[in-house]
């Protein structure tokens, strides 16, 4: 009689757990139909950082052909890859599908938790890479070695200009204390937002993720600013003349240079300082 109740209580159990998988991989299943393949490659983007693709592909067990395929668009992952991705990154499928900053209470955390210790935040992002929201509780506290700076769903052009119209913050991601006083750099005075266009390339890429310093709205130098002029957000090189005008650089020789007048300089808000900026290789 104890044998078949120890038996019975076995079978009642497996049932339960395929149950519960089964119900995991379907709502995966869902997100993945629904996946945003523009969101899920930067997402992914951010995931992999500085780590190289072959890498990244080996530790979540697929072909490196396949995650290039996943980054150029020409194919999406399966509910195990994006399962995969999570776990060894630390990140919640909702923020790889959808982008969600939020901390499931159901069983899928136990699978993806996104609490990250600082010893693997430090794996991850090294000196400064970019790595997948965390939980604040432990990165970002006064002792820790780590900050947070905020990601904005905002995009400025590297083109002909291009309006802004949401400024809402989309994640925070790490960077060490001491790669931001290497560079100057105050973490409340910082953005991470994304570029769009071709015209400053070779230097900063179409999608490049850039780290901008918000305490800067003044041209120091000939550096890469975030200026606003005419309602649009363009990131370009400044340069400022004697007289108060302004010359707008294309850093790719197919764009030609911008005169502002003194009188149209008054205009041009500078929103920041370029001091930062990633893209694939």
């Amino acid at each position: 009689m104890k044998f078949l109740e120890k038996n019975l209580k076995f079978i009642l159990i497996q049932l339960f757990m395929k149950t519960l998988t089964d119900k995991i991989k379907s709502d995966a299943t869902v997100r993945v139909q629904k996946l945003n393949s523009d969101l899920f490659i930067q997402r992914l983007k951010l995931a992999i950082g500085s780590e190289s693709q072959r890498s990244f592909a080996h530790k979540i067990n697929v072909a490196e052909g396949t995650l290039r395929a996943w980054l150029s668009g020409k194919a999406q992952p399966s509910m195990e890859a994006i399962i995969s991705i999570a776990a060894y990154k630390n990140v919640s499928t909702d923020w790889l599908l959808m982008g969600f900053e939020v901390f499931r209470e159901d069983v899928e955390e136990n699978i993806c938790d996104e609490t990250v210790d600082t010893e693997q935040v430090y794996e991850n992002s090294k000196n400064y890479s970019l790595i997948a929201p965390i939980n604040k509780s432990r990165i970002g506290d006064p002792d820790s070695d780590f900050v947070l700076i905020n990601y904005y769903d905002v995009e400025v052009s590297a083109g002909a200009g291009s309006f802004v119209e949401h400024e809402n913050r989309a994640g925070q991601f790490a960077f060490t204390r001491d790669w931001l006083k290497s560079k100057g750099l105050i973490a409340d005075k910082c953005a991470l937002i994304k570029a769009r266009g071709d015209s400053m390339e070779p230097t900063i890429h179409d999608g490049d993720i850039m780290l901008v310093d918000t305490s800067i709205h003044a041209i120091l130098d000939d550096s890469i600013y975030v200026i606003q002029l005419d309602n649009r957000a363009m990131v370009k090189r400044i340069q400022q003349n004697l007289n108060g005008s302004l010359v707008i650089i294309s850093d790719n020789d197919l764009y030609d240079k911008q005169l502002i007048t003194t009188e149209q300089a008054k205009d041009v808000k500078i929103a920041g300082r370029v001091t930062w900026y990633a893209h694939d290789i």
